[in-house]
């Protein structure tokens, strides 16, 4: 056995340690009103506003725009406009829709107005560059936090990429944003996503030891909330090329995400992302929900597996996946029933931009 290596005993003490610490439950759920949270009150009523009665949190992102590009929007023309994704917000009551900051300012009017609102600082593209997977602000970063209150948002999100030959500059940018934004009154979602080269090394973007780290990092700057990516199991190959002691344990993706709630998260909120539209039947969407909610996680925020869909069926699988929340509701209290389907869907149809 060489130097710094695990024995057989080790590892098995390990691995039983930390099954023990991700089938325990979560020691502080996520609770805005607790001043526990934040020492900012206006921080924690406004975090508050996102809960829904069901106790979590299901945001519709619609910064893919940038970061998937319009070839994700060509069989679906509809959802490349933002009015969709505000009317399926206000049609449903989800808890806010993500947008970047010209489209928050030109899109939102009359009903659709009173859809929380996050605003998106910084958003990456397809476009190549010197340095791949970096994510710009869209100005200066104090007058674009000064926008978000003029534009009444609720809070703001911002990208870092951990990882990237650029992490320190953006690392710097996340932390004066969060200072600017709290100095208003603002909280703040990152998307905590590990990416590069350095990153595709050591397992890849959704292995288990990145998508800790990025998280752990978000969480030193100072975010309130983080949006993470549903981790690939830390088994086989992952495992292998995994940094440190992450190279010794084996954990399900379901274990893994638990491991992210419980450990670097501790008690802060977090959401986590649909990812690519699902269409097989080998882990349907209500499965990764439900998932993802056994895991302690306290939301979703899920983009093209909802706006990759025509109005009546973008409806039903915001609320196939709003009845999993609500089938563990922390409050007793429930939401999907609220929502007449019929009604639903005529509202928002009555919203799309037609040629």
């Amino acid at each position: 056995m060489g130097s710094g290596e695990w024995s057989s005993d080790k590892v098995r003490s390990v691995s039983d340690n930390l099954l023990r610490f991700v089938s325990a439950a979560r020691a502080h759920r996520f609770d805005p009103r607790h001043e526990r949270y934040s020492r900012l009150p206006e921080v924690r009523a406004q975090l508050d506003r996102l809960v829904l009665d069901n106790g979590y949190v299901f945001l519709l992102p619609f910064d893919q725009i940038l970061e998937t590009a319009t070839y994700d929007f060509l069989e679906y023309p509809h959802s490349l406009h933002a009015d969709f994704h505000l009317a399926l917000s206000r049609a449903t009551g989800l808890s806010g829709v993500v947008l970047h900051p010209g489209v928050a300012e030109n899109y939102r009017y009359g009903d659709l107005a009173r859809v929380p609102l996050i605003v998106k600082l910084n958003g990456a593209t397809r476009i190549p560059s010197e340095h791949k997977d970096e994510s710009a602000p869209f100005g200066e970063i104090s007058d674009l936090v000064d926008l978000c209150v003029d534009l009444g948002a609720v809070a703001i999100g911002w990208t870092f990429f951990h990882g990237t030959p650029m992490h320190y500059e953006n690392q710097r940018l996340m932390g004066n944003v969060i200072l600017k934004a709290h100095g208003r009154g603002l909280p703040v979602i990152v998307w905590a996503y590990p990416r590069g080269q350095r990153v595709n090394e050591r397992g890849g973007a959704d292995a288990l030891c990145n998508v800790a780290d990025a998280v752990a990092h978000a969480v030193a700057a100072g975010a309130d909330m983080v949006k993470v990516g549903y981790p690939e199991a830390n088994t086989g190959e992952v495992r292998k090329k995994a940094m440190g002691s992450y190279r010794y344990v084996e954990l399900d993706s379901e274990q893994g995400l638990r491991w992210v709630v419980n450990g670097p998260l501790a008690h802060l909120g977090v959401v986590v992302s649909g990812g690519p539209k699902i269409t097989g039947k080998k882990f349907s969407l209500e499965e990764k929900t439900g998932a993802i909610v056994r895991a302690g996680a306290d939301g979703l925020c899920y983009g093209r597996n909802i706006f990759q869909n025509r109005p009546r069926e973008a409806v039903e699988v915001i609320l196939a996946a709003m009845r999993v929340l609500d089938s563990h509701s922390r409050t007793g209290k429930t939401v999907a029933d609220r929502v007449n389907v019929e009604e639903a869907v005529e509202f928002v149809s009555r919203h799309v931009l037609q040629p």
